[in-house]
């Protein structure tokens, strides 16, 4: 199916899945810094990510993170990523393709 414009219906739905490793930093070069918006990425992946929607989502996901790399006393790459979906899909994120959060 080919669309011309916005309203198409998989365009309106479409969800990026990005690895939460992929904001955060290697373990040996720092242990408490969260970048959504530097992430590496082929052309093709970076041409979806690098969308304001996703930014803030990205954004989103990143200060989550840290509050919970804070309150557990953990560098950023040891977040239980479990936790930090379970903490993202209560403030509504969604997460996954083909799941809502009432599922």
């Amino acid at each position: 199916m080919k669309c011309k414009d916005a309203t198409c219906p998989h365009l309106r739905t479409a969800l990026v899945e990005i690895p939460y490793e992929a904001l955060t930093p290697r373990r040996n070069d720092t242990a408490n810094l969260l970048v959504p918006v530097c992430a590496s990425f082929t052309h093709i992946g970076f041409s979806t990510f690098r969308l304001e929607p996703q930014y803030a989502v990205f954004g989103q996901s990143a200060g989550v993170a840290a509050a919970m790399a804070l309150s557990k006393g953990v560098a950023v790459q040891d977040v239980p990523v479990l936790e930090l979906q379970a903490e993202l899909i209560k403030a509504k994120q969604r997460i996954r393709v083909n799941v809502t959060n009432d599922d």
